[in-house]
């Protein structure tokens, strides 16, 4: 099975589904479905993500071949 970006994030950070659900403003369950694929994370929750971790957005939600700068 393939670890999310969303959960590697939280992991490194040492955080729980919990506190990040808390710190974006969302229930555990629903979290964790962002985290999981379940359901799409909405715009202002993505961008509460981008902010918490201190990444850009594309950072967090295109694939690792799509954020290489080459510029």
């Amino acid at each position: 099975m393939r670890t999310s970006k969303l959960r590697h994030m939280r992991e490194t950070r040492g955080m729980t589904q919990r506190e990040v659900a808390d710190a974006i403003g969302v229930g555990q369950v629903i979290y964790f479905r962002y985290e999981n694929g379940q359901r799409a994370v909405p715009y202002s929750a993505a961008k509460k993500l981008s902010k918490l971790y201190d990444v850009p957005l594309e950072d967090i939600f295109l694939p690792k071949m799509m954020t290489n700068r080459y510029f």
